[in-house]
């Protein structure tokens, strides 16, 4: 009897993983099975934010280097299924922001720093990660950001001229926006953004016609 409540046990654990696999589940070892190393950022206009997409080589769980970039962030223990796609982040902390306009904006001139009229916006799993998988944030993710953003990330918004060096890392590529406190009521505006990560700047231009 006790041969035969064995068999069966382990026939349940079998088919229990087999349905798991079939579903599609993954086992991750890191809660950040996607990194991202920065090689260039990209723009575009998506309403009334000026949105970001950090681009660049993709290193996947398994792959060679991806251990070493999990163990920079302690990301190392979380063994567990995901079913719901993997978790993307830029390997990285932001270490400048510098927004500026090919003309008067606001008050501002032309070239000048627009830092103080313009808040970051982005989202990322680093305290859920460093608090050992157990940090529930809770984020009220804005529809922007929600194919791009899981329950367990954090987010974050503050002023570009309060972006303080160190105070974002590990941060979703693909979910990173800016939003104007004051813009023109009209007019057709080119924005550039220089965005430091480690102290390596990246820098895009993107026209915004504030009139439509």
């Amino acid at each position: 009897m006790i041969r035969i409540g064995i068999l069966w046990l382990l026939c349940c654990i079998v088919c229990i993983s087999c349905e798991e696999r079939e579903s599609g589940a993954v086992f991750c070892n890191s809660y950040v099975s996607v990194y991202v190393l920065p090689e260039e950022i990209v723009l575009y206009e998506d309403d009334d934010l000026l949105r970001i997409d950090v681009k660049g080589e993709t290193i996947v769980d398994g792959e060679e280097g991806f251990e070493e970039l999990a163990r920079h962030y302690n990301d190392v223990s979380y063994g567990r299924w995901v079913v719901d796609g993997p978790c993307r982040a830029v390997f990285g902390t932001i270490t400048s922001i510098e927004i500026e306009c090919d003309r008067e904006f606001c008050g501002y001139p032309g070239y000048s720093s627009l830092n103080d009229l313009v808040v970051f916006h982005t989202y990322t799993p680093y305290n859920y990660v460093r608090s050992g998988y157990v940090d529930n944030p809770d984020t009220d993710v804005e529809t922007w950001a929600s194919s791009f953003v899981k329950p367990e990330f954090s987010s974050v918004s503050v002023p570009c001229s309060s972006l303080a060096q160190g105070k974002v890392q590990m941060f979703a590529p693909n979910a990173i926006a800016l939003s104007f406190l004051e813009k023109p009521d009209s007019g057709v505006y080119r924005i550039t953004v220089k965005l430091g990560i480690d102290n390596v700047e990246y820098v895009a231009t993107q026209r915004i016609d504030f009139g439509e």
